[in-house]
């Protein structure tokens, strides 16, 4: 079985940049194999390359929401790309869009999001308080995620 871990973001975007950090952090540990951890940066619709072939995902990325910076989301890929209404865009797909799409694609990974919810729009690589608060939560949720893959550990 392969699970992938792939942190989305931009690092020089402030809190955007949250699930690249969370990957990072993952990358320094030992994890099962079979386990990869992928950092996805800005990639859009080369995220569909990143789910090919995979079994389960688990995605991190910042997600807008009314919540406090650092709030945790955890979310069902095909829900949550079925939910939002965002207008398609010819030259680049969002999140949800791109998840639509590998699922008419017939890839069928299960996908995971786990979501922080940003800050305030801002430039610089440094996270904002409450969101660089909880990135030990989330990487301790990967984990138990992954375990819950059936791995051990």
């Amino acid at each position: 079985m392969i699970t992938r871990i792939i942190g989305l973001g931009n690092l020089l975007a402030g809190d955007d940049g949250v699930g690249v950090h969370v990957v990072g952090e993952l990358a320094r540990r030992k994890l099962p194999p079979g386990v990869q951890v992928i950092d996805g940066g800005n990639c859009g619709l080369g995220l569909l390359s990143l789910l090919e072939g995979a079994q389960q995902v688990i995605i991190i990325d910042a997600i807008l929401c009314a919540k406090a910076p650092g709030s945790v989301l955890q979310l069902d890929g095909r829900r949550f790309a079925l939910q939002e209404q965002e207008a398609p865009c010819s030259h680049r797909l969002s999140l949800a869009q791109t998840l639509r799409l590998a699922d008419i694609l017939g890839y069928g990974c299960r996908v995971r999001i786990i979501g922080i919810s940003p800050g305030p729009a801002r430039l610089g690589t440094q996270l904002s308080p409450g969101v660089r608060a909880a990135l030990p939560r989330v990487v301790e949720m990967v984990c138990e995620q992954v375990k819950g893959f059936g791995y051990g550990g």
